[in-house]
């Protein structure tokens, strides 16, 4: 369960509660009753927790009453109801011996320590929450020794004495990484990270508290502990994979594994969209995929110990100084930290790191930032509003960026859907509230790359082989499905760029040819991968996230998601994913957003541009090929991307809603598409024509002499 996908544990259980009901079935009952108080209290939705465990002990037996009661007593701590849990645990403690259930004694004096911990006595909290320690320091179990690590430094913050906090939510993210490099599955990697990302929120706010220069790099330390390492998992397994020549029989057994995977995901997600299937096949199928994930994580771990390369290491963390290393002198990062208390916020350069925060809670901020997205999609969004986020989120900093920095944005939380560039910094010259041609933009005075990272900024992503072809081209305009929308314009286009970078070996899926099997084929043959279509997000599983391609068979499932394309061998310098909201997905805390575009980098993509709203479709259709006009001029690929929000800005639509949503992620060199003769053969034919001179002045004055 601590694992678990707790909305899908949810739907799960709920449905069992409603069968099990039906059944009349009391045994079962009380237990699916049970593990709805478990998920919920993971939640933290404790009345809803609460309710259900009254309902578990109303209808259950004697057996697993004590646990029971311990679960319910958590909940009404929570819950601030001191008395009734005092009463819990004496009557847990008392049922014990009589149904000769050894009680967890860890357990139970966690929960005292908790109880003496929320109603203020921190002198009494100190106590059982030591007593839990000693007790548990021995096993270790996770699921009990993190809350107590976790509760000691909270009651020794309380205490005022954040050094000794400091060594207890040390241990606790060193059991954290222990326990996060053993879990075999990404899914579950994520979602035990999210559900304790408190831990490093906790760290970074009491290292900030000392107000030391070492403390501060501590701060930031911590923040990169908590970002993105199942991606950077990911990277690691795909490079060991595409740097070695594995033995055929690893290789044979992880082809296997992986389409068996990929069987048993269509098959799920037929069984999804089929309402005559009953859940247990559902589950049973999931169980299925878990299994062989699990095979698939031991398989690759085997590949990597055939690896020389140096590996990003499950813990060994970037650190300011490393990172400074890797900038050039005109790159910034810009890193944020949304704790539920305080937005932090670090600027990085070659030679600079500065610490801000400011004092606005994570649920504040999530409302702010959310409210103004809307606005931008409902063309209600004024220059005020956009100029309050650039004061809250980049103005702190103004003083340490020049003209000719680039911005590298690692956002976090809320912020992964907030596009910066739309941020206005300059509002002297404004005349009414949505006067954008009088405003000032952030992509006006800088380009701007995001990272889910500081550790995957200067990370290259492995890939199989370098393309040697310029552009494969996919446009679907027209969908059997009638919920969707057509998009008459994706075909010119697709057709417009391909003009743009004009190269024999283009390839263009156009309409019926825009088939997955046809995109598998050519699959890792291009530098550029530009996909026009729509992108359907599943933000409960992201895997299922989709492209919507061209049915080639009735029998199969024709659309290309996430988990086939993770298994791919995309190769290419950049894939362009121009359909709506490419650039979502599911946000886990600390990992950011899992969907489709981060499926594309794990198969080898070396940059993504993808879109973070829905689009226009005759606007993205013109925006693209003034992209791909800069990138065949030879500007790098983030400020190709500048130029073209800025040529709409100034001379199509300065609305943010139809040029904002765009984002950059990635290597940012430009592409050489090899369609502009080169130099030396300049020189070469200039050298040629000079000796055809020369033989012929001799040759001339051979017959005149």
């Amino acid at each position: 369960m601590e694992l678990s996908n707790f909305d899908e544990a949810l739907s799960y259980f709920k449905k069992c509660e409603k069968y099990y009901l039906d059944q009349n079935d009391t045994n079962l009952l009380q237990d699916v009753l049970n593990g709805l108080g478990i998920v919920s209290s993971e939640q933290k939705k404790y009345e809803q927790a609460f309710a259900y465990y009254e309902r578990a002990l109303e209808i259950g037996t004697n057996e697993g009453i004590v646990n029971r009661l311990l679960s319910k007593a958590e909940a009404e701590i929570r819950l601030r109801k001191y008395d009734r849990a005092t009463k819990t645990l004496d009557e847990a403690t008392e049922l014990a011996p009589l149904h000769g259930v050894n009680i967890d004694l860890t357990e139970m004096e966690r929960l005292r320590g908790l109880l003496h911990a929320e109603s203020g006595n921190f002198e009494k909290a100190l106590e059982f929450y030591k007593r839990a320690y000693r007790k548990e320091s021995d096993s270790k179990r996770p699921y009990l020794f993190i809350p107590i690590l976790e509760g000691l430094a909270r009651v020794s913050t309380k205490m005022k004495n954040d050094e000794l906090a400091l060594i207890w939510l040390r241990e606790a993210i060193d059991v954290i990484d222990t326990v996060r490099t053993d879990i075999g599955v990404e899914d579950m990697r994520r979602t035990f990270l999210s559900s304790r990302i408190s831990i490093f929120d906790r760290m970074v706010n009491t290292q900030l508290r000392l107000n030391k220069t070492e403390a501060m790099h501590e701060a930031f330390k911590y923040t990169e502990k908590a970002k993105a390492q199942s991606l950077q998992n990911l990277l690691n397994q795909a490079s060991a994979i595409a740097q070695m020549n594995i033995p055929d029989s690893l290789s044979f057994q992880l082809e296997e594994i992986q389409f068996l995977i990929e069987e048993n995901h269509r098959k799920s997600q037929e069984f999804r969209l089929a309402k005559t299937v009953q859940q247990d096949s559902i589950m049973r199928l999931e169980r299925e995929i878990l299994g062989l994930e699990l095979k698939s994580d031991s398989l690759k771990k085997q590949i990597e110990q055939f690896s020389q390369q140096k590996r990003i290491a499950a813990h060994t963390y970037i650190t300011v100084d490393s990172l400074q290393k890797t900038l050039d002198n005109t790159q910034v990062v810009l890193e944020y930290k949304v704790t539920r208390d305080q937005l932090v916020m670090f600027l990085v350069k070659q030679k600079e790191f500065i610490v801000k925060t400011q004092p606005i809670t994570r649920d504040s901020l999530k409302v702010l930032v959310s409210d103004i997205i809307h606005k931008t999609r409902d063309k209600l969004v004024t220059v005020y509003d956009l100029n309050n986020l650039y004061q809250l989120l980049v103005e702190p900093f103004d003083n340490y960026i020049s003209a000719m920095d680039d911005l590298i944005i690692i956002p976090d939380g809320v912020l992964f859907y907030l596009p910066f560039e739309s941020l206005i910094t300059d509002l002297s010259k404004v005349e009414f509230k949505r006067d954008f041609k009088n405003s000032r933009f952030l992509i006006e005075e800088y380009p701007i790359t995001y990272s889910a990272s500081a550790a995957l900024i200067d990370i290259v992503v492995p890939r199989h082989s370098v393309p040697n072809s310029n552009f494969l081209g996919i446009a679907v305009s027209t969908f059997s499905d009638p919920s969707l929308g057509p998009l008459p314009w994706t075909e010119k286009e697709v057709r417009d760029i391909e003009n743009a970078i004009s190269d024999p070996n283009n390839v263009l899926l156009l309409e019926e040819d825009a088939t997955k099997s046809e995109y598998k084929k050519n699959v890792g043959l291009f530098k550029v991968e530009h996909i026009a279509s729509h992108i359907l997000v599943d933000d409960n599983q992201p895997m299922y996230s989709k492209i919507m391609l061209t049915e080639d068979n009735p029998q199969t499932n024709n659309d290309l998601h996430a988990y086939e394309v993770i298994n791919l061998q995309t190769n290419a310098d950049m894939v362009v994913l121009s359909g709506c909201e490419s650039a979502l997905g599911k946000l886990f805390p600390g990992e950011g957003i899992v969907g489709i575009s981060q499926a594309f980098m794990t198969a080898g993509a070396q940059s993504l541009v993808m879109s973070l709203w829905p689009v226009d479709d005759r606007l993205t259709s013109e925006f693209m090929v003034e992209f791909y006009q800069n990138l065949q001029s030879g500007l790098s690929k983030h400020r190709a991307l500048q130029q073209a929000k800025i040529s709409m800005i100034n001379d199509i639509d300065d609305d943010p809603l139809f040029w904002a949503p765009f984002v950059f992620t990635g290597q940012t060199e430009a592409i050489d598409f090899n369609t502009r003769i080169a130099w030396w053969y300049w020189v070469l034919s200039l050298l040629i024509v000079i000796l055809l001179l020369y033989f012929i002045q001799r040759y001339k004055k051979k017959r005149n002499s």
